[in-house]
């Protein structure tokens, strides 16, 4: 939409009232919490430089143009990193006699897996079953393309469940949980959009 009069201010004003929800979440899942609210500044930025090619479902658009917001902050990060908290491996599965427990050693089960995928796992593992995103929008999301964004979820959900499955070779307390992943983990919703 070349030089499209109606990519005015009202336009900007839309897109962020539409879309900024979506790409805040993407972002909380990218960053830093005290960093979201900056990326997301600047993604909406982005589009307003960029107004004349955005295209008519900017949907895609915005979050490619977030992701990458996001991957040079972490290339600024990488040179100048911060210490880090190494505490949370201390937790401990319910002690006895806690009603909770169960669900605390589910919880631990699935922080010790997710924190062993790899980021690119991860970011992918959301897209489609956190947000429902299809094999097409997690492509334009991640600039490559659906076949191989649906073979990449496909390996992200089979290491997901080895990890949940066989944890460091230890059968650990929510073992079970591998099947919540075999399905994807969907709402209703999310395998609706499919």
């Amino acid at each position: 939409m070349d030089g499209d009069s109606r990519r005015g201010p009202a336009w900007h004003d839309a897109l962020y009232r539409r879309f900024q929800p979506v790409v805040h979440r993407f972002l909380f899942r990218e960053v830093a919490f005290s960093d979201v609210e900056d990326l997301v500044q600047k993604t909406f930025e982005t589009a307003w430089a960029k107004r004349d090619t955005v295209p008519d479902k900017p949907i895609g658009w915005l979050l490619k143009t977030a992701h990458n917001h996001a991957r040079e902050h972490h290339r600024w990060l990488s040179r100048h990193p911060a210490p880090v908290d190494t505490t949370q491996d201390d937790w401990v599965c319910g002690a006895a006699g806690d009603d909770d427990g169960a669900s605390t050693c589910t919880r631990l089960d699935l922080h010790r897996a997710w924190s062993r995928l790899s980021r690119d796992d991860q970011r992918i593992l959301l897209l489609a079953d956190v947000d429902g995103r299809t094999g097409e929008e997690i492509g334009e999301v991640l600039g490559i393309s659906a076949a191989t964004a649906r073979k990449r979820l496909e390996r992200a959900r089979e290491r997901a469940r080895a990890l949940l499955r066989d944890g460091d070779g230890d059968t650990p307390p929510g073992a079970g949980l591998s099947e919540t992943i075999g399905r994807g983990g969907q709402s209703g919703s999310a395998r609706r959009r499919r």
